[in-house]
């Protein structure tokens, strides 16, 4: 057996781009059943086409991101924002319905501290599009200001996700 460096450091590579999160894309879909017993089935992730994140206090920034939208298996939708210089920031939409407008929920994830990052919290009010497509429809989205306060510091944040990428076996309305 002959010893091939070059195998060694692509099989490496691959190893460590696998175990980077945003570097796996899921093509799975995953089912959340809504209260009315429909089934509303969506990709595992998809990347946003735009998204833009402002945050004021103990963050401060004003840039394009990108935003990862999931639908979780609970019925949250769940939207990262990666802005560059910028806290990790979490919007989650708790039983998601589709279209319409929502209280979310947002988190800015501040310093890792070993064990957990630090986190302030919000709730801002959330309006959601739903474009109708095959094979997938595309949802946007947009969060007014609002003030985030906890162990990562307080301020405020906003934001927008645009054309997320999502296969829906009906676009469901609140």
């Amino acid at each position: 057996m002959t010893f091939e460096p070059r195998k060694l450091a692509l099989g490496m590579t691959l190893l460590v781009a696998l175990s980077v999160p945003g570097c796996r894309r899921s093509q799975s879909l995953e089912k959340a059943t809504v209260p009315e017993g429909r089934v509303t089935q969506g990709r595992a992730r998809g990347e946003s086409a735009a998204a833009h994140l402002t945050l004021t206090g103990a963050y401060q920034g004003d840039s394009a991101a990108m935003a990862i939208c999931t639908l979780n298996p609970d019925k949250a939708f769940q939207v990262t924002f990666h802005a560059p210089g910028q806290p990790e920031v979490v919007l989650r939409l708790v039983d998601f319905k589709g279209a319409g407008t929502y209280t979310g929920e947002v988190r800015v994830r501040g310093t890792y501290t070993g064990d957990s990052y630090r986190t302030s919290k919000g709730a801002p009010p959330v309006t959601v599009t739903i474009v109708p497509g095959q094979p997938n429809s595309l949802v946007s989205g947009s969060f007014r200001t609002a003030e985030y306060k906890g162990e990562s510091g307080t301020g405020t944040v906003s934001g927008s996700f645009e054309r997320c990428p999502y296969e829906l076996t009906e676009v469901p309305t609140l």
